[in-house]
């Protein structure tokens, strides 16, 4: 649609006039076509939607006999969000011509599509000639003359282009064919920059999930020559991209067999030297088409999937033993007990307390279990409360006392005079007092000590439990925290491996922290804090 309007009587008019029928009907005078035909090579080389604007602002006043002219088009391709209008003038300070010439655009764009949204939401730009004519001067005043024409993107309207003259009449057909031709060139130009983008964008997005996959991609064409090798690859071969891309795949295989398919294989680890285990996913490229343009390998590191798997046979097969053991137990001296076979009362005494014993064993152990499974569930919880720390130390140590005793060993307490209260959970504390003084006296020797140590550091009670044990191989620390783990000494005095991984878990949810510093032949300090209580 096209409009040429003036501001008298008959000369007042709005005609809508076809692209095709605009540059066909009424011919473009030459000088003009000459300069348009310039105007499709210089647009074919911009990829900025905005730079084309500009472009064919510059283009208006060649076109058309305008004082004024501009451009309303939607911002980023989005007419929900907002709209652009970029104008140009031919002289400074014409604020009242460009008020009418905007509201103008605006009105031509209602009436080409109404139901358009965003409309109240316009950024405005103006550039104004440097220099302006002395024509210019004498020509100040209101606008007269206005046409304006749609611009289309592929078949979207985008926006309206239009000029206007303080000129009664100055637009004739050689303007209004001149600005049509000029839309419909912009139009595709603004069409192509924006397609360019969103391809840009997309690639860019593509190009960032790839580099930042946990898992290794690796991309060959149908030549068998790497095409793409993401970060994770280069963690996985020890290989840079630069190495890796344009060789053949088969340089590769000493570090990856890549012919492997589905199922998870052992595959060495070079840039770590340690082994790994990978699940290799391949896909073929172009598999819509018959045509074979390459493969994609996907190498995802399942090492820790593996190793819990383990972890967790060995605690099936470890907990089942442990739970064998004292019910055997329980059964058999119990058996004995009802048949009347111990008519001793001293050694009826002993047999009730084993039963006892095993019992509180089981107990503990099935304590231990529930607590796991409320912490993989995110239902564990911290009841917590203004507690005295130096009597929960102490309380603990005296429940120990005995199983002290039969190894003949001494629990030394260095605890300062004031101890600050803590704010705990007294239940979840005295938890991981028992299994660290526990631990303590199970793996020190008959006949040593250990020794209970306390202070307040930082608005933190630290607690710390030193045995004479044989030490811990630095391997051994860096797992010792994870459920289910069991170090070689640990699986010689039993245990299902849980209870410092729940003590853990505990301290961390009160807000501390817990350690370990050991070595070989020079025993193991286990500290850990808690918050003072404030």
């Amino acid at each position: 649609m096209i409009e040429n309007r003036t501001m008298e009587g008959e000369n007042t008019k709005a005609r809508g006039l076809p692209l095709a029928e605009a540059s066909a009907g009424k011919a473009v005078r030459p000088e003009v076509l000459a300069l348009l035909y310039e105007l499709p090579q210089e647009l074919g080389a911009l990829l900025d939607s905005q730079q084309v604007i500009r472009v064919a602002l510059r283009y208006l006043p060649k076109v058309a006999p305008c004082q004024v002219g501009g451009l309303l088009v939607e911002e980023n391709g989005d007419p929900e969000q907002c709209w652009k209008l970029t104008m140009w003038v031919k002289r400074p300070g014409e604020k009242n011509l460009l008020l009418d010439f905007t509201q103008r655009l605006l009105d031509r764009l209602r009436a080409e599509s109404p139901e358009l949204k965003g409309l109240d939401k316009i950024s405005t730009a103006v550039e104004e000639e440097k220099q302006p004519d002395q024509d210019a001067v004498e020509a100040r005043g209101e606008l007269a003359s206005f046409i304006a024409v749609p611009l289309t993107a592929g078949k979207r309207l985008v926006g309206v282009v239009g000029v206007g003259s303080v000129e009664k009449e100055a637009m004739d057909s050689n303007a209004i064919a001149a600005l049509s031709l000029l839309a419909e060139m912009v139009g595709a130009a603004i069409n192509a920059s924006r397609r360019f983008e969103r391809v840009r964008l997309e690639k860019e997005s593509l190009a960032a999930a790839i580099n930042y996959m946990c898992d290794g991609l690796i991309m060959f064409d149908q030549e068998g020559r790497v095409t793409l090798f993401n970060p994770a690859m280069e963690g996985i071969t020890g290989l840079s991209a630069k190495e890796a891309i344009g060789k053949p795949i088969e340089e590769l295989q000493p570090l990856l067999d890549m012919n492997i398919a589905l199922s998870p294989q052992e595959l060495p680890q070079l840039s770590e030297g340690i082994p790994r285990v990978f699940k290799v996913s391949p896909s073929v490229v172009g598999k819509v088409s018959s045509r074979y343009r390459g493969e994609v390998r996907v190498i995802h590191d399942v090492t820790q999937e593996k190793e819990l798997d383990r972890l967790k046979s060995e605690f099936v097969a470890n907990i089942s033993h442990e739970l064998r053991t004292p019910l055997h137990a329980i059964r058999g001296f119990n058996k004995l007990l009802l048949e009347g076979k111990v008519s001793n009362p001293e050694t009826q005494r002993e047999f009730m307390a084993i039963i006892s014993e095993q019992s509180e064993h089981l107990t503990k152990l099935v304590n231990d279990l529930i607590d796991v499974s409320s912490i993989e569930a995110g239902r564990f919880r911290i009841l917590r409360q203004r507690l005295p720390m130096e009597g929960l130390v102490r309380g603990v140590i005296t429940g120990l006392y005995s199983l002290a005793a039969e190894k003949g060993i001494v629990i030394k307490v260095e605890l300062p005079a004031i101890l600050p209260d803590v704010d705990g959970d007294e239940e979840r504390l005295k938890q991981v007092m028992t299994n660290l003084v526990g631990n303590a006296i199970k793996f020190s020797p008959n006949g040593s000590s250990v020794v209970v140590r306390g202070g307040a550091m930082d608005n933190k009670v630290l607690i710390q439990v030193t045995d004479q044990g044989k030490g811990m191989s630095p391997e051994t620390m860096l797992h010792l925290f994870k459920r289910f783990y069991r170090g070689s000494e640990a699986v010689a005095q039993g245990g299902a491996g849980l209870g410092l991984y729940i003590a853990k878990q505990i301290v961390e949810a009160h807000g501390g922290r817990i350690w370990v510093e050991s070595l070989m032949g020079k025993g193991s300090t286990f500290s850990f804090t808690v918050p003072v209580y404030s």
